[in-house]
């Protein structure tokens, strides 16, 4: 999800116009235009400004009969932000802010998300210990984005807690070569691992992550939950005569086999038809 495909971040910016009794938005979701894409191809083309005729028209279809010049100036300011982003994009594409290469969703984007995945799962707190970080939302985007399934382990998991009382620094240009091409790249500060050495701590990581797949469309609340309920209930079980005891460290490293396996089996995350393919037949929980 980027700046461009994201209603979230359009709607705020929709807001953040000096409007008075106009709803701009409003006005643009009635012609099915959600986003700084849609709106970007609505009228003219990104790389090339629409004509007088065409913005003659399209303040038309949106604003209807007798709008007024500031009406208009409106419109156009953002429609020109709308194809500024949209041409900036495929740069965005093929660099990165950050070393790790994950997404980084624009902010009105990441509180809508948090806003939906609180009323999905009313029974459960998405608060301080629970709450994802943007870290860890960014990295189970680039999953989704990208189709590339990586293990996130629990000391990946961070809270947004932590992310909040980091402390401020300077981010550092770094240098890099990629691909025989020199590149610059900023690291900023990064977040300490995630504890979960202790059995509330782990819980607490995979939870997170639960949410944070929920909220990337990965994987529902519901199955994550149940995977997890599974190796605990492997945990807390008493084993056989002769046998030791399931550890901690054996839960991660069950966990770690079974993204393994997910890596090597499918070949794209993004949901089809409705059905989610790292849910499919719940292949993991059998």
């Amino acid at each position: 999800m980027t700046l461009i495909d994201s209603e979230a971040a359009f709607k705020q910016r929709c807001a953040e116009l000096p409007t008075t009794t106009l709803n701009l938005h409003a006005l643009l979701n009635a012609q099915n235009i959600s986003c700084f894409s849609e709106l970007a191809f609505s009228c003219g083309a990104p790389n090339k400004a629409p004509t007088d005729e065409e913005f003659r028209n399209f303040p038309t279809q949106v604003l209807g009969d007798g709008f007024t010049a500031g009406q208009q100036s409106l419109l156009r300011r953002i429609h020109f932000e709308a194809a500024t982003f949209v041409l900036s994009q495929p740069k965005s594409a093929v660099t990165s802010d950050s070393l790790d290469g994950a997404k980084k969703l624009p902010f009105a984007e990441k509180q809508a998300r948090y806003e939906k995945v609180r009323n999905k799962i009313p029974g459960f707190l998405v608060q301080g210990e629970t709450e994802p970080s943007h870290a860890l939302l960014g990295k189970c985007q680039t999953i989704y984005d990208t189709g590339a399934i990586i293990w996130v382990s629990p000391s990946m998991c961070t809270k947004r807690d932590a992310e909040v009382q980091a402390t401020p620094k300077d981010a550092h240009q770094i240098l890099r070569i990629e691909s025989q091409t020199l590149k610059v790249g900023t690291e900023g500060p990064k977040l300490d691992d995630a504890d979960h050495g202790t059995e509330i701590k782990l819980q607490w990581c995979f939870q997170r992550r639960g949410v944070a797949f929920e909220m990337c469309d990965l994987v529902s609340w519901d199955v994550s939950q149940r995977w997890l309920a599974t190796m605990f209930a492997a945990y807390s079980t008493d084993p056989p005569p002769g046998f030791g005891k399931v550890s901690l460290q054996q839960l991660v490293s069950a966990d770690k086999a079974m993204w393994t396996i997910l890596a090597r089996d499918l070949s794209s995350v993004k949901p089809d038809t409705g059905k989610r393919p790292l849910e499919l037949d719940d292949l993991h929980l059998q």
